[in-house]
């Protein structure tokens, strides 16, 4: 096969088309062609790292609902092949460059990979929590907790997934529950049939061996300051590079999570740890 081609300009929609085909994982390498008609110059890895990247940044901007962790949306413009083809963007990415989108929700990949019946009421909830928004994050923490929130802000929560049971203290744990499994596994049970054959290949990886290490990449793959200061790979040779560096490295640990993740897509191309 050739080298790909993929226009910054329609980035998204150029790669999906590209992984269309069933041999789309035996690319020999991309490049990109900025907005002006020329090609970019860099190959390797880094640019195809910077192409994955991009794309999931915007896929999850037009076609994912969530907030921390998202699951995708059905779109009436993307259909069978249009799923599965993202279904091998995200292998190749992972198997190719090692860049594994970590904002797609840990459930829903469980439920491609492993099947519904590996998630057990636990992981199904933890991963809810970081669907729901931050608001609906302190309601959901007071009831796990064992408290029944007030009137108003329950209803308000509850209003924003067409609950269909008046809530109590008795029953309202499993409410929750129901609503975690409708948001994570009903709602996108399409996709999640497009893209399971597609992911059965990352079982065979010693990384995604079952629902634990799904968690266990997420955590390593999380971006943290401590982890960014261990990739800096540099030897001051006088006293303003050492100041440089220290004053490199304090910038770091300033970043709250949100800049730390667009200061990493900004340097590296990738808003994940390699």
């Amino acid at each position: 096969m050739q080298e790909v081609y993929i226009h910054r300009s329609c980035l998204k929609e150029d790669l999906i088309k590209t992984f269309m085909g069933e041999d789309s994982h035996d690319l020999p390498g991309m490049k990109l062609i900025d907005e002006r008609g020329k090609i970019e110059e860099g190959d390797g890895e880094g640019v195809t790292r910077d192409i994955i990247a991009t794309f999931w940044q915007q896929f999850f901007s037009s076609a994912a609902i969530g907030d921390k962790e998202k699951v995708p949306a059905i779109r009436h413009d993307y259909q069978k092949s249009e799923w599965e083809a993202i279904g091998r963007i995200l292998v190749f990415g992972f198997k190719r460059v090692g860049y594994f989108p970590v904002a797609l929700s840990k459930a829903f990949v469980v439920s491609c990979i492993f099947g519904e019946e590996c998630i057990d009421m636990k992981y199904l909830l933890s991963s809810f929590r970081l669907y729901i928004t931050a608001d609906e994050r302190e309601v959901f923490d007071k009831i796990q907790e064992g408290e029944f929130p007030e009137e108003d802000e329950l209803l308000d929560f509850l209003g924003n997934y067409k609950t269909y049971k008046k809530p109590s203290k008795q029953n309202i744990k499993q409410i929750i529950f129901e609503l975690a499994h409708q948001e994570l596994i009903q709602k996108p049970k399409y996709i999640a049939q497009c893209w399971s054959a597609i992911l059965e290949e990352l079982r065979q990886l010693q990384q995604l061996t079952s629902p634990e290490t799904i968690t266990g990449l997420y955590a390593m793959k999380i971006p943290t300051a401590k982890k960014v200061i261990k990739t800096i790979t540099c030897q001051p040779t006088d006293a303003a590079e050492r100041q440089c560096l220290e004053f490199l490295q304090k910038f770091i640990r300033s970043l709250d999570f949100a800049a730390l993740g667009t200061f990493l897509k900004y340097v590296t191309g990738s808003d994940i740890m390699p």
